[in-house]
């Protein structure tokens, strides 16, 4: 579920100590003063549909319902930004093992308030230490992968 499920990937995170942004799981609006954080399905249908950055509480509210009809599970991530690289691995796995897997950057680009997905490098720039960091996800235990 942690390939889809982004709460269960951040808990999963925690576990394992890899640092992750702090992210709030909710299925209702919170009542705050101030807002700066990346909106986000919580299980997307499909993506980067729906995932927005705004300081604007009326726009972050707007987003928030858009995010929640975007989930599967009618859940929203509340996240914090951190500037940085989005580490894409996509594992083949057979019979419980990993036999092969890839690894990418997205490129992601902000426009009008809302993310967008503008392309892969393949190989990715980042050090083996973060990718080493990342596949633990994968050596967890009884984990269910869904794709």
């Amino acid at each position: 579920k942690a390939c889809s499920e982004k709460s269960i990937l951040y808990k999963d995170c925690l576990t394992l100590k890899i640092p992750s942004p702090r992210t709030k799981v909710l299925d209702k609006f919170p009542d705050l003063e101030k807002f700066n954080y990346v909106i986000k399905p919580d299980m997307p249908i499909f993506g980067k549909r729906n995932v927005y950055q705004t300081k604007f509480i009326n726009k972050a509210k707007i987003f928030f319902e858009k995010a929640k009809q975007e989930s599967i599970n009618n859940f929203v991530n509340l996240q914090e930004y951190i500037y940085g690289i989005d580490l894409n691995i996509l594992v083949i796995c057979q019979g419980g093992n990993i036999v092969n897997y890839i690894t990418s950057e997205e490129l992601v680009s902000l426009d009008d308030e809302k993310f967008k997905g503008v392309g892969f490098l393949i190989p990715p720039t980042i050090k083996d230490h973060y990718i080493n960091q990342a596949m633990k996800l994968f050596q967890c235990t009884n984990k269910e992968i869904i794709f």
